[in-house]
């Protein structure tokens, strides 16, 4: 008899993978991310899911038991909200994603973080970054490193001074150790200096809201957008705070 399960690190990925398949989707078909309206962001996403969870681990989850078919449900509503609200987030910022799922480290993709080690060694930094956004200003281009999370990890400068919470900055750092480095993902005709712009969580959740009050659709939909809000570090730059 097969086992079908669906675990906290199993939702992880398929979450992540959807997300990068759907950025890719776009990308790969040279479609404007300002142009894509609900509909199809409902049934592009919709159909990615459907092909992930038709490969799952066990066989089709759809098909599976009832804990897991409501799991399903709840996640297909999880990841039209996130594709929707990345959607949303391009369209009134002035920055454009330039580069998903970018490795540093592999043969493929940009260099490695070297550190050199008291013992002479040098210790290679390897990962991948989820997306990279980039507006350009008058003789400036800026930077944003968006990290998509489906826990309640925040971000806290106390966790960068400690050691604790690296994950933003060294993927900043891997993006902008070379001018080189950031023009391969930008675009090699780019001739004006590179910065960074933001480092910024993005959570992919469908939340619940509550009030005293009875909410209308519209009021329920900004308070869920508020608890969406994307948390992390932006340049003190009254310009790129605006885009």
């Amino acid at each position: 008899r097969k086992v079908i399960s669906l675990d906290p690190p199993d939702i992880g990925t398929f979450l992540h993978k959807a997300i990068e398949e759907f950025s890719r989707h776009v990308t790969e078909r040279g479609l404007s991310w300002r142009d894509i309206d609900k509909d199809w962001c409902a049934r592009t996403i919709g159909e990615i899911s459907d092909r992930l969870l038709e490969n799952a681990r066990g066989g089709p989850i759809k098909n599976g038991p009832r804990r897991c078919r409501i799991i399903v449900k709840r996640l297909d509503r999880v990841l039209f909200r996130a594709a929707w609200l990345i959607v949303e987030h391009i369209k009134r910022s002035g920055f454009e994603p330039v580069g998903c799922e970018l490795d540093f480290g592999s043969e493929q993709g940009l260099p490695p973080i070297c550190i050199k080690l008291p013992t002479g060694d040098t210790m290679k930094l390897t990962g991948r970054i989820d997306r990279v956004d980039a507006f350009t200003t008058g003789d400036k281009t800026y930077i944003r490193i968006i990290d998509y999370k489906s826990g309640s990890k925040g971000f806290d400068l106390s966790d960068v001074f400690y050691g604790t919470g690296i994950q933003l900055v060294t993927y900043l750092s891997a993006l902008l150790n070379e001018e080189k480095t950031a023009r391969k993902v930008i675009g090699e005709k780019l001739e004006t200096p590179v910065l960074p712009g933001g480092i910024l969580y993005f959570k992919v959740d469908d939340p619940i809201i509550r009030s005293s009050n009875e909410l209308t659709a519209e009021e329920a939909e900004k308070e869920i957008m508020k608890k969406l809000k994307m948390k992390g570090l932006v340049l003190a730059d009254v310009d790129v705070v605006k885009e």
